[in-house]
């Protein structure tokens, strides 16, 4: 469970956390870093659509020994 972004993005739900300084106003670097930024998660995604990336986070390791021990005893 997550209660900030932050914490969201340690879950392997988030490809990158983006500093926009002025989201209502990008500039056009912003523009171009979220473009990129975007571009490279759908071709990440597209590369693996398994679900590996965010099972496989660093927090998320008793979540997966949990799943392993049930996989075990079923």
């Amino acid at each position: 469970m997550a209660y900030d972004i932050s914490n969201y993005a340690t879950l392997g739900l988030l490809s990158d956390l983006l500093d926009i300084s002025n989201p209502d106003a990008p500039s056009a670097t912003d523009l171009a870093l979220v473009k990129t930024t975007l571009q490279q998660a759908i071709n990440d995604a597209r590369q693996d659509p398994t679900l590996k990336s965010r099972l496989g986070a660093d927090n998320r390791r008793s979540s997966a020994f949990v799943r392993e021990r049930m996989r075990a005893n079923w």
